[in-house]
């Protein structure tokens, strides 16, 4: 008797010490800020006002960037997250572009990779979580999912260094406006975890279906959609896996011909000199500038209509 009084104080004990760690560290994080928490604040606090809306991943964001410098910030917001895929793209227009009365055009930032790319099929959910609080959607939504989603401590993708300092720096950083030669295996090892390690072709039908949600979407807000290949650097386009980008490309211009959608392909109709570039698929400042102008010159806008002085 004595020893199952025993055993079920050191039960009860082990489980009470469990509680008081995770209540501790949901208290310790419950400050805790993701890359999505604080591109969502500026988010929020542009949505009201916003003409013009940038959805898209990485490479996205210079031009996102750009536009942010200019006299006409508060105008442009931003749904673009590095390393997002068509799934969330989706589901966050869908959220949020009714919430926006003065936005006028959106521009999709398409690239062909994304079309085999799924967050959840190549394991990085955790990025589910960051989202969860404002989309009230996740991948797998059971129980369990919604319950770590909504765990401060998972939100944080268990970043431990919080426990020791508060310089929160999680999320997306801000990535280099620089121009920086870079190799040839550079080139190559990105272009191919994104044309053939992180693609799979099986997922290009349903990525069509999440593009074509996309389309519904600002149909039936009355708002005008604009999608763009971003530029990547001449090394990591020939080093792409080929049979992959003609599925994703051929299966592109199939849906933008039937939808009957403005598509402006930044890799076939111009030249982006090297210098243009801040790695093998990113663009320099100097080369978000640039591409911001042809943007809205093809897209029918003047070019100074969201900067003055974007000079490249």
């Amino acid at each position: 008797m004595n020893n199952r009084i025993l055993l079920f104080l050191e039960v009860a004990g082990i489980i009470l010490f469990m509680v008081l760690v995770i209540r501790l560290l949901e208290f310790r994080y419950s400050d805790y800020k993701t890359g999505v928490d604080r591109q969502m604040e500026v988010f929020n606090s542009k949505k009201n006002e916003a003409r013009f809306l940038f959805v898209g991943n990485s490479h996205t964001l210079p031009l996102v960037s750009v536009g942010d410098s200019s006299v006409h910030a508060p105008f442009i917001a931003s749904l673009t997250f590095g390393g997002t895929d068509l799934f969330w793209m989706n589901v966050l227009m869908a959220k949020f572009v009714n919430e926006m009365p003065a936005l006028q055009t959106i521009y999709l930032g398409l690239d062909e990779e994304l079309l085999g790319y799924n967050q959840n099929v190549f394991r990085v959910e955790y990025s589910n979580r960051a989202f969860f609080r404002y989309t009230d959607t996740l991948y797998n939504d059971t129980w369990f999912n919604r319950l770590l989603a909504s765990s401060n401590f998972y939100r944080a993708n268990r970043d431990l260094k919080w426990l020791f300092s508060k310089d929160n720096l999680s999320g997306n950083q801000p990535i280099s406006t620089q121009f920086r030669p870079v190799s040839k295996e550079e080139c190559t090892k990105r272009a191919k975890e994104h044309s053939e390690i992180r693609f799979s072709a099986a997922l290009i039908e349903e990525n069509i279906r999440h593009l074509k949600n996309i389309i519904s979407t600002a149909k039936s807000s009355g708002t005008e959609i604009v999608i763009f290949i971003p530029p990547k650097r001449k090394c990591y386009l020939e080093n792409r896996n080929p049979s992959n980008i003609r599925l994703a490309s051929d299966s592109i211009l199939s849906f933008v011909s039937r939808e009957k959608t403005h598509m402006i392909n930044f890799n076939k109709d111009y030249l982006f000199a090297d210098s243009l570039f801040s790695d093998p698929d990113h663009l320099s400042e100097a080369g978000a500038k640039y591409c911001l102008t042809l943007l809205l010159e093809a897209s029918g806008k003047k070019s100074d209509s969201l900067s003055k002085h974007n000079k490249y």
